[in-house]
């Protein structure tokens, strides 16, 4: 079977900055959703990255990804500062997505 490879980059409000085959949409603060055009023959490998420009001192960011069925993967984007809690947190990230078309 073919490999299918979907990437690109996403902004902190869910707009496409780069790449295709994908929507995405900012579903509530941190928490953006990833649905492919077109659904992989089952479930993909997906990695993330942060590219946030305003990651200051004092502070760890940090993603996770969710892939639960063949067309879609959640990202979980946080924030947490010097001696505060973990919070989520809107941020400009990467993925890649590759599995079987």
């Amino acid at each position: 079977m073919a490999t299918r490879t979907i990437y690109g980059q996403v902004s902190y409000n869910g707009d496409i900055v780069s790449g295709t085959g994908f929507q995405c949409s900012r579903i509530a603060p941190g928490i953006y959703s990833i649905d492919f055009t077109n659904d992989f023959s089952s479930i993909p490998s997906v990695t993330v990255s942060i590219v946030d420009p305003n990651t200051g001192q004092n502070q760890v960011r940090y993603l996770a990804v969710n892939v639960t069925n063949n067309g879609q993967a959640t990202v979980y984007s946080y924030r947490k500062w010097a001696n505060s809690d973990t919070a989520p947190s809107d941020t400009i990230f990467n993925f890649i997505a590759v599995g079987e078309e």
